[in-house]
């Protein structure tokens, strides 16, 4: 993922002192963490947005599609880490702690944060859902594909980014329709 690389720092002064022409501006030590947290947000929550028709809560909320985000997230997750990634706090909250998970006890507890996570955001609709109701291609290649393109990079497999991906494809040419009914198309976890 060239575009989640090291930047040079002259380059981070340049945009910077043309930025704050505007505003103030404040430059991210770990940009690629805090580009990496808002890819995992985009990833889970647009995605499944998109693919159920839905709000950001619609799909954190029933117990199934909330276990294909949990999944989603967790593939975010591991294929950052393999790339060496360190994904920085959202808001105040700490992605790592809150939804990472080794045990199944630690599973558990993911399951049960990822509502309280997106609540702030739960009437959202995502960009991607809006793009596919104006029958407009959407940006699932930049957000689940960029996922699935690292992952084949690090060797860390992302069934169900991938899955996220073709069925927005299919959607994208009229083959698929967004709902529930999705679902099914997503590995047993």
């Amino acid at each position: 993922m060239g575009s989640f690389g090291k930047i040079h720092p002259a380059k981070f002064d340049q945009v910077k002192s043309v930025l704050e022409k505007m505003c103030p501006v404040t430059v991210e030590a770990n940009f690629a963490g805090v580009r990496w947290s808002k890819l995992l947000i985009n990833a889970a929550f647009s995605g499944m947005s998109a693919v159920l028709g839905g709000t950001f809560g619609d799909a954190a909320g029933p117990r199934d599609s909330r276990q294909c985000v949990q999944c989603l997230i967790k593939e975010c997750i591991d294929v950052a880490q393999a790339s060496g990634v360190r994904i920085e706090p959202v808001q105040g909250k700490d992605i790592m702690r809150l939804l990472n998970y080794r045990s199944g006890i630690k599973r558990s507890i993911s399951f049960a944060m990822i509502p309280l996570a997106i609540q702030k955001h739960a009437a959202l609709k995502a960009s991607m859902l809006q793009d596919l109701e104006k029958g407009k291609r959407t940006e699932v290649d930049s957000i689940n594909g960029a996922v699935c393109a690292a992952g084949k990079s690090v060797g860390v497999l992302t069934p169900f980014n991938n899955t996220v991906v073709r069925l927005i494809h299919e959607m994208e040419q009229g083959k698929r329709s967004s709902g529930r009914s999705n679902l099914k198309e997503f590995p047993q976890n």
